[in-house]
């Protein structure tokens, strides 16, 4: 069963996103983490965030993209920014609803 700073860490991700401190795919990740422990009602807003994860895992985020040369990097900039830019209505869409549900 998710405790209450379980609930808090979802809240604070959506919240994050929605307020643009998180990129759609960073988003995503996060709640996909927390889908496993999440009850039943919550667990249903965050499946799609499973499939986000599962088509965006060769997207490198964070500290990670910082590794790849910077050639490699910058030959994978637009396969990045399609990525976020696909993610983003499903993540914006999943994160307003957890706002509303919690």
């Amino acid at each position: 069963m998710m405790d209450l700073a379980h609930r808090e860490k979802l809240r604070t991700v959506a919240t994050d996103f929605l307020e643009g401190r998180l990129s759609p795919l960073e988003a995503a990740w996060a709640l996909a983490s927390l889908e496993d422990e999440a009850p039943d009602d919550l667990r249903r807003l965050l499946t799609p965030m499973v499939g986000v994860t599962s088509e965006t895992d060769d997207i490198p985020l964070g500290h990670r993209r910082a590794l790849w040369h910077p050639d490699v990097r910058a030959l994978e900039d637009q396969k990045h920014d399609e990525a976020q830019a696909w993610a983003e209505p499903t993540v914006r869409l999943v994160c307003e609803r957890l706002v509303q549900a919690l």
